[in-house]
Parts: structure tokens; C-alpha cells; sequence
């Protein structure tokens, strides 16, 4: 995030984390700037490893819209384990965000299945992006692909309000949020509290923090809209040990009444620290551990 807002501070172009991730190098990244007309990808695919045999683990993005977030989950995983993130229309400012659960998953799905058109698939998302990987999950089902894993983590509805209110206390209500303050009006509270929780960096522009404000606005008018139907299959919750909330905000009952099953995994960490170092070594770990156990299952039936 840092290096795209020093890009936009001194080309006066602004790029996606996509475009990053694809010109990774000095001279792939000098050619998009000198030929940069049009965004280069409407993707919201991010790679955020590409090499490897096993099944593609596809990461929604939290509330704030980007997936920067995963890149210490990503560097935890096997060599062999490709990965890539799901970025929400709007982080980069080209268009408007979207505010409705099942339209992202109907345009994240679209862009899984045009890069892996048929299963096995594994899904993940971490904050809000485990509501939109449990929608993408339901679609899946409902056309008959198999679904090898659905982890979803720290994540729920009432508990992500209650996750909010915590994380950022100074807001009277979260509905402030997408309907009552105008952004301008709503920018510095955001940034100050969105640096605090560690949202997003030190240095970020206030331009910049308007977008993320935006999309973040947005997923919290979607997260409310969000009604889930009920899963035939099994989630893997993962859930911050560190509470930031009272225990009547219970994400594992949440699940339960929507899904066939759900694996309750305690992992250390907060919400806000699960995700980052030492924390993430334990998650990755039972990540893995259920990736390789479906990886085998899919060997041993293709043999």
C-alpha cells in the first residue's frame, strides 16, 4: 500500500494491487507507467503465488477492500501452495464499490472460474471476506462443484458489528459508516482509528484513505443487507483467541445455524493480529494441515 501511494504521489497515476503483483520488477512496472491509459486489469483476481501443483486457495477480501492483509498468510504457506487474493471494485478508485454480498460473489466467482473453470475449490476470507466466501461457496453448490474447503476466519455478522464497535470505539454507531456523516466529515475519525487498528499505514494520503473509506462503507452496508441461506456442506471457523469482544457475540453459533457443520479452530492472535506475525504461522499451519488432507483425497481419486 505504501509503494502504491508513492507511485500515485510522484507519477500521478494511481494502479491496483493487481497491477503491482503482475510487474512485480523496476522495468515491468516502469513499462505500465509509461504506456498507463486504461487499468491494466479489471480482474479482482490478485496473484499472490502462482507457482505450485495443489488446489488454488482464493482469499476475499476484509472490509476495508484490499488484500494486502494476506501477504504474511501467503509467505507462510508451502512453496507448492499457489494462492491469490480477491480485491474489491473500488480500491483503486476506477470505479464504485460494491454494497451487496452477492453481487461481489457473483463477480468473484466469474473471475475464479474463468482462471479454474471446475473444482475442487478452496476458499477463505478473513473479517468480511468470510461472508462473501461463504456466498461464493453457496454458488458453487448450486452448481455442482465440489468444494474441498470453506475456512472463514474470525468472521460473522452480528459478531462483526460487535467486532467494529470494538476496533473503533469513538463511533456512536456503524451506520454512521454509510449513511449519516458526510465522508469528508468522516475522513479524520477513520484515519485516525483505521491507524490505530493498523488498517492501513502511517503515511497513507488522505486520498487514498477516502477510498478505503468508501469501500469500507460499502461492505458495512453489505454485511447488513447480507442475509445467508443455508450451506449443505462444512465451514472451518478460525477464531481469534484474543477476544476483542464479550462472549454473547458468538460467531461459531452464527455459522451453525446456516451450515451442515462447523469446525471450530481457536488460532492466538486478536482480530486485528491473526494475520501477522508470530500469529499467522498457527493459522497457516491449520490451513495447511486441511488443504493437504483434501489434496490427497483428490489424488487418491484421480488415481
Amino acid at each position: 500500500m505504501r509503494l502504491l501511494t508513492q507511485i500515485e504521489s510522484s507519477f500521478g497515476q494511481r494502479i491496483g494491487l493487481s497491477t503491482l503483483f503482475q510487474s512485480p520488477t523496476i522495468r515491468q512496472l516502469s513499462s505500465v507507467l509509461n504506456q498507463f491509459r486504461e487499468p491494466v486489469s479489471v480482474s479482482p483476481l490478485v496473484p499472490l503465488r502462482v507457482e505450485g501443483d495443489q488446489t488454488p486457495l482464493y482469499l476475499v477480501h476484509p472490509g476495508g477492500g484490499g488484500v494486502w492483509c494476506y501477504r504474511e498468510l501467503s509467505r507462510a504457506l508451502p512453496s507448492n501452495q499457489p494462492c491469490y487474493g480477491l480485491e474489491a471494485q473500488g480500491s483503486d478508485g476506477l470505479r464504485q464499490p460494491l454494497d451487496c454480498v452477492h453481487k461481489m460473489a457473483e463477480n468473484y466467482l466469474a473471475a475464479i472460474r474463468q482462471q479454474r473453470p471446475h473444482g475442487p475449490y478452496a476458499l477463505a476470507g478473513w473479517s468480511f471476506g468470510g461472508l462473501v466466501a461463504f456466498e461464493i461457496a453457496q454458488r458453487l453448490h448450486q452448481e455442482r462443484e465440489r468444494v474441498d474447503l470453506l475456512a472463514i476466519i474470525d468472521s460473522g455478522i452480528i459478531y462483526s458489528f460487535a467486532l467494529l464497535r470494538a476496533i473503533m470505539p469513538d463511533c456512536q454507531s456503524v451506520f454512521t459508516f454509510y449513511s449519516r456523516l458526510d465522508r469528508e466529515e468522516m475522513l479524520p475519525v477513520f484515519i485516525q482509528q483505521g491507524r490505530t487498528a493498523k488498517i492501513f499505514p502511517e503515511e497513507v494520503s488522505d486520498e487514498k484513505a477516502l477510498l478505503i473509506l468508501d469501500v469500507f462503507r460499502a461492505n458495512t452496508q453489505a454485511t447488513s443487507d447480507y442475509r445467508p441461506k443455508h450451506y449443505p456442506g462444512e465451514v472451518s471457523l478460525f477464531q481469534a483467541q484474543e477476544r476483542l469482544v464479550d462472549k454473547r457475540f458468538d460467531p461459531a453459533r452464527e455459522w451453525q445455524r446456516v451450515t451442515e457443520s462447523v469446525e471450530h479452530v481457536w488460532v492466538p492472535g486478536s482480530h486485528m493480529t491473526m494475520l501477522q506475525k508470530p500469529h499467522v504461522a498457527r493459522l497457516a499451519n491449520e490451513l495447511i494441515m486441511r488443504l493437504a488432507g483434501r489434496n490427497s483425497r483428490t489424488s487418491r481419486q484421480a488415481a
